[in-house]
């Protein structure tokens, strides 16, 4: 662990980039409370207690900088792309082999989603039933094609309508309501055609 190996080489400080919330959060805030809770939130020992106690120990010796950055999106600053180099370096450690099967399943259900990213490809994943997690849609996410493309900016042009050269080619379409429900009904829908 780089912490270790800071404080063996007697370094004042270190700074630390995580993609982590929970590490991060639990690192500049949380870890205090955890210390003064005997490293349990109510009667749980929290997750990974070993770790938060070394690194309450060598926090003693070490001044820790630690600082978010987003993981798995393209890269906007120096530490995203460091993390995301440490990200491929780092050897995934997991009890049961990948099933080879999983990124194409994990793509597919990222398209069927609506290339919706990480969530929206999870929660698709979910409602279908697929043993996906959101590592692999996030990985789905940043492999797609489709999603890497650079999106255009839109320049909304506000107050004008275009005009139709012939018609039913240029709608203006709104609706109205809600109104006293009639039939069931409580909206209307209107449509003008802008030829006129």
């Amino acid at each position: 662990m780089v912490l270790q190996f800071v404080c063996k080489k007697k370094w004042p400080d270190v700074r630390l980039f995580t993609d982590s919330w929970a590490v991060a959060n639990g690192l500049a805030g949380w870890s205090g409370t955890w210390k003064d809770h005997n490293w349990k939130i109510g009667e749980k020992d929290i997750w990974g207690r070993s770790m938060w106690i070394d690194l309450s120990k060598w926090a003693k010796d070490v001044k820790i900088f630690v600082s978010h950055v987003n993981a798995h999106q393209k890269v906007t600053s120096a530490e995203e792309e460091f993390n995301n180099q440490v990200d491929t370096m780092t050897p995934s450690v997991d009890s049961q082999p990948l099933s080879p099967a999983i990124p194409v399943i994990a793509q597919w259900a990222h398209e069927q989603s609506g290339h919706g990213g990480r969530d929206g490809g999870y929660a698709w994943a979910q409602q279908h039933g697929l043993p996906l997690t959101k590592s692999d849609l996030a990985t789905a996410a940043a492999d797609c094609q489709i999603c890497q493309q650079p999106k255009p900016t839109l320049s909304p042009r506000y107050g004008i309508i275009p005009r139709g050269d012939q018609p039913a080619t240029w709608w203006q379409v709104d609706y109205i309501g809600p109104l006293p429900s009639w039939k069931g009904q409580r909206f209307v829908l209107t449509g003008v055609d802008t030829l006129g």
